[in-house]
Formats: C-alpha cells, sequence, structure tokens
C-alpha cells in the first residue's frame, strides 16, 4: 500500500480529512515524542508542514491530507517504527475517543453487529470526496467498499479503517476482528490524481 503526499500546494488539494484527526496527530507528535514537534518538523524536511500546523484545527472543518500524510510519515522515522503500525495505532486511538465523545450518539451500540452498520457513516465524516457503501453485515461479518480514495495514498486510508473499525468493533463486544481486502480497482481520476475502489471484510466472534 502506498502513502505519499498528494500532488498539489498545501491547503489546495481535494482530498481533505477532518479537523480532529489533524489535532490527534499533532498533540501525539507533541506530546507522546520526546521533543517531538521539533525533531518530528525537521525529519519532515519541509517547512511549509510547519507552518501549515501553526493554524487552529476545528474539529469537524475538513483540511488538505498531503501535510498530515507527510507528519504521520515522520514522526514513524522518529519513533523507529513502520508508518503503517503508526497510523492504525492513532485510529485505534482516535477510535477509543470518538465512540465515547464526538460521534457517541452514532456509535453506541449493544453488539459488533450494531457497531458494524454504522461504522460506513463514521467515514463519511472522516474523509472527503471519497466515501464508503456498506454491501452486507451480519452477527459476526461485515462488508464494506471504499470508494473514490486516491492510489498515492491508499494506504492512509486502508491502515485507518484497519485501526479504526477493529477497535469500534472491540469497544461493541466483537472480540479479534480479523480484516481481508480485495485487491484495488481504479475509480476514475480527481484533478489529474487516480482513485480506487477497495472493499473490505470483516469478521469477528
Amino acid at each position: 500500500m502506498r502513502l505519499e503526499p498528494l500532488p498539489f500546494p498545501f491547503g489546495a488539494g481535494p482530498f481533505r480529512g477532518r479537523g480532529i484527526v489533524f489535532k490527534g496527530y499533532f498533540e501525539y507528535v507533541s506530546r507522546a515524542i520526546p521533543d517531538g514537534a521539533r525533531r518530528v518538523l525537521a525529519t519532515c524536511r519541509d517547512p511549509r508542514v510547519g507552518e501549515f500546523f501553526t493554524q487552529i484545527f476545528l474539529a469537524t472543518a475538513y483540511y488538505d491530507l498531503s501535510p498530515l500524510i507527510l507528519l504521520a510519515r515522520a514522526a514513524a522515522r522518529v519513533e523507529g517504527v513502520r508508518v503503517d503500525q503508526l497510523v492504525r495505532q492513532r485510529a485505534r486511538t482516535s477510535a477509543d475517543s470518538v465512540v465515547r465523545g464526538l460521534y457517541r450518539n452514532l456509535l453506541t451500540a449493544e453488539t459488533g453487529a450494531e457497531m458494524a452498520g454504522r461504522l460506513p457513516r463514521v467515514f463519511a465524516r472522516y474523509f472527503d470526496p471519497c466515501h464508503a457503501e456498506l454491501e452486507a453485515v451480519d452477527d459476526a461479518s461485515l462488508r464494506v467498499r471504499f470508494r473514490g480514495l486516491p492510489a498515492p495514498a491508499l494506504g492512509w486510508y486502508v491502515w485507518s479503517n484497519e485501526g479504526f473499525v477493529g477497535r469500534a468493533l472491540e469497544i461493541a463486544g466483537a472480540a479479534q476482528p480479523r480484516f481481508r481486502w480485495s485487491t484495488p480497482m481504479d475509480d476514475g481520476a480527481l484533478q489529474g490524481v487516480t482513485q480506487q475502489s477497495v472493499e473490505l471484510e470483516v469478521r469477528w466472534r
């Protein structure tokens, strides 16, 4: 899975994420890594990243993903972990927060199946203009198709969903969620960037 910056000026890219994600990443970098903000921004080697993260992020507003991708890759290098591990773990932490906070009304669920049926709507609230289509859900499985994902950053969406969906299902009582992704398929283009669709199947006990 690729995780590369998108070819747009910072702040102008069409692929965007909610401010709550940006706030969570920068707070993690600043608090969990010794001298983290300075070290991670220096590792980015692009002064625009530091300038971008001086702004105040509104939790429900949308922001360009490219600076966040650069920040995540740099944070993984500083911590000495794979970037997919970092993205999954940050998504799990986000699930712990929003299931009981920002999206509490939407994500209050007593079973894994009940939670699973609501998760595609959360994806739609996190990322723009990508979307998720619920294909099937039962007591022990979920199948959903993600559409319009930018091919250069496909890994971001895959790893984020594994972390968030897995943790949200666990909170609702599902045990040992297991993920299987289909082969990505081309799904058009947006401003010169190839988009892809991919299907996710999750099973749990």
